[in-house]
């Protein structure tokens, strides 16, 4: 997902995200992610506010409760997490 420019400050990422957030949570995700560059730290506090946690940079994604899954970021980029369950619609 990417805003222009011109049209940050709008709002319009916070209503991509948490539409988003709604229906990945109404369709029963757990789980929902983004991958951010390390050069970007504001992007990543934004993500905060929005109810995600960043990893730390190179860390992985565990998903035990499906196996042995996990999510790598690129050596540049970081997670972003958000967690669903329980979540009702924002």
């Amino acid at each position: 997902m990417a805003v222009a420019p011109e049209r940050r400050g709008d709002k319009i990422g916070e209503a991509l995200v948490k539409a988003f957030i709604n229906e990945y949570t109404a369709a029963h995700y757990e789980v929902l992610y983004a991958q951010v560059g390390l050069d970007k730290p504001t992007l990543a506090r934004w993500y905060s506010r929005m109810g995600f946690e960043a990893l730390g940079a190179g860390t992985p994604l565990r998903l035990t409760a499906y196996g042995r899954v996990a999510i790598f970021p690129e050596g540049n980029e970081q997670l972003i997490v958000c967690q669903l369950s329980g979540i009702e619609n924002i």
